[in-house]
């Protein structure tokens, strides 16, 4: 899981997939998500350009539908995985 995770935002977790990759990132928006992805997917040198299309973003968790007295981003949205 990658992503810059910052304090009083409203984050959200994201599953970015590709034909031969799945990973997760912590995003605003899941153009942001789509392009941190990309971002470590070119710095990494990872894979054949042609299989580095983001095929699907799947929202996962959502740092503001939780309660206020949870304040760690972090445990936000590990807590709120949908299963």
């Amino acid at each position: 899981m990658f992503g810059k995770i910052s304090s009083g935002e409203i984050m959200k977790l994201y599953k970015v997939e590709t034909k031969t990759l799945s990973s997760y990132v912590v995003a605003k928006n899941p153009l942001e998500a789509e392009k941190e992805f990309n971002e470590w997917l070119d710095s990494n040198d990872y894979g054949y350009y042609s299989e580095r299309v983001v095929l699907r973003i799947e929202l996962l968790a959502d740092t503001g539908s939780m309660p206020n007295s949870v304040t760690n981003p972090v445990g936000l949205l590990i807590g709120a995985v949908k299963r």
